[in-house]
């Protein structure tokens, strides 16, 4: 999910995730199932605290930005499936697009240099 610059970030993507995770945690408090915390893509990288009860193991996702060329060719796939499916807000195609181009243009301008 991509995120406005500006204002709160959502803590769900979609109002089927939200009422996902509603039923897993009540499902958690009735011993029913076990609870997988992912946390969310953030720009920085941040140390997430988690409290482990002695019968509920929780695991957490830590998503850190690609270090290698290859990490961003599947980041950047990835954000491709996600756009096509309409994972994405329809609100931050505009600023994606922008940014897109912003890349092309240092692609581009890379190419003549070399």
């Amino acid at each position: 999910m991509i995120v406005q610059v500006r204002g709160r970030m959502p803590k769900w993507c979609s109002p089927t995730c939200r009422t996902r995770a509603s039923e897993r945690r009540r499902a958690a408090a009735e011993g029913l199932a076990a609870v997988k915390v992912v946390d969310r893509d953030v720009e920085r990288v941040r140390t997430v605290k988690v409290v482990q009860h002695h019968t509920h193991q929780v695991e957490v996702e830590v998503v850190r930005w690609p270090s290698a060329t290859t990490d961003w060719v599947t980041a950047l796939r990835d954000l491709t499936r996600r756009v096509e499916s309409g994972r994405v807000y329809d609100r931050d195609l505009e600023g994606l697009a922008e940014a897109v181009n912003e890349l092309v243009g240092a692609l581009v301008r890379r190419g003549r240099r070399g």
